[in-house]
């Protein structure tokens, strides 16, 4: 099994609405969502993964928040993340685009927040090797949905080294 990560060339407002649909991940308050999108589209970096078939396996999408800190949603679709055997084609994907973010691009940390409900994303982030740094409580919403708390995740340049032999 052998995935890669494929960049899109643009991202436009409505493409982060339908993810956020199709994934049951809309805010609580839709209208006032929209700025974001149009914000978030203006400077993020959207990957599509996909299998050796060009099927989706998950997207993956950068935001540099800060000079030196980026932020990433990851939202992988259940059935190719069901079994422990995503690990090794996931990181052959991702860790060339994490390891730029911090050998040429000078981030210092990525960052991603998970709501409890997404498990799959969870695990899969930790086999990046990002490492849990906390919860924060009651901290999302999702429209039609309770509240839920939600994960903070991290990974570092140190840590990065550590998976990059996988």
């Amino acid at each position: 099994m052998k995935w890669r990560a494929v960049k899109r060339d643009e991202i436009k407002p409505v493409d982060l609405y339908e993810l956020a649909r199709t994934h049951k991940l809309l805010p609580r308050n839709i209208s006032g969502a929209v700025p974001n999108y149009k914000a978030m589209a203006a400077i993020a970096t959207w990957y599509d993964v996909v299998d050796e078939n060009d099927d989706a396996v998950a997207i993956f999408i950068l935001t540099t928040v800060e000079h030196e800190e980026a932020q990433i949603d990851f939202v992988p679709y259940p059935q190719h993340f069901a079994t422990g055997a995503f690990k090794e084609p996931l990181a052959e994907s991702m860790i060339p685009i994490l390891a730029e973010l911090f050998e040429s691009k000078k981030i210092r940390r990525v960052s991603s927040e998970v709501p409890e409900s997404r498990g799959r994303t969870k695990k899969a982030l930790k086999a990046l090797g990002f490492k849990s740094e906390g919860k924060k409580r009651r901290g999302v919403q999702y429209f039609g949905k309770d509240v839920e708390d939600l994960f903070s995740l991290g990974l570092i340049p140190e840590e990065m080294k550590e998976i990059s032999d996988v």
